[in-house]
């Protein structure tokens, strides 16, 4: 039996794995707000790490005696920290690595809202010479950028949501390229 290279897994139990975490993650993120990127989104034969794009879901709890705000569920939090940490955080941060308990792979986990989510799924997809053609060409071009985390309009600064990949290339004027194909 073919054994993965060192420090890889074959993208059949990648999948199997994937699914299960996105399975766990799925009660405590918002409906379509949850997507697998990276080299298995883009169907390599084998892979390093399983990575998530995830939107999780908030609720409002009290932030001192007067006043209240949001805050991600505790289940997603109980749920993130069931797995070994590496670095990050799952309660304020946008991004967090995992070991998987059981399964021994590393998990990278980008926690986004519905108004970046679909420029982190492009974005995280990769490879990192497309996304950043995509980011540094594309975007200039119709007169937006990408800046802390979101695209935003050049002149305004504010804030173009895109809840999906699609719309991220629907706005930046590019036809949408299946992940197997993207290339840098």
């Amino acid at each position: 039996m073919k054994k993965a290279d060192p420090g890889f897994i074959f993208k059949e139990e990648a999948n199997k794995i994937a699914i299960e975490i996105c399975t766990s993650l799925y009660p405590y993120c918002e409906e379509k707000g949850i997507c697998v990127v990276g080299d298995l989104r883009r169907d390599r034969s084998q892979v390093s790490s399983i990575d998530i794009v995830c939107i999780p879901t908030e609720t409002t709890i009290q932030t001192d005696l007067l006043n209240f705000g949001p805050a991600r569920t505790y289940g997603f939090i109980k749920l993130v920290n069931s797995w070994l940490k590496m670095k990050g955080d799952p309660v304020k941060g946008k991004y967090t690595q995992r070991v998987h308990p059981v399964h021994d792979v590393t998990i990278n986990l980008y926690m986004v809202t519905r108004d970046n989510y679909g420029l982190m799924v492009m974005f995280r997809t990769g490879p990192v010479d497309y996304a950043k053609r995509m980011i540094d060409k594309e975007t200039k071009r119709v007169g937006m950028e990408s800046k802390g985390g979101y695209l935003r309009w050049k002149d305004t600064d504010n804030i173009v949501p895109t809840p999906t990949e699609e719309e991220f290339y629907r706005l930046v004027q590019e036809p949408w390229i299946k992940p197997i194909f993207r290339t840098g």
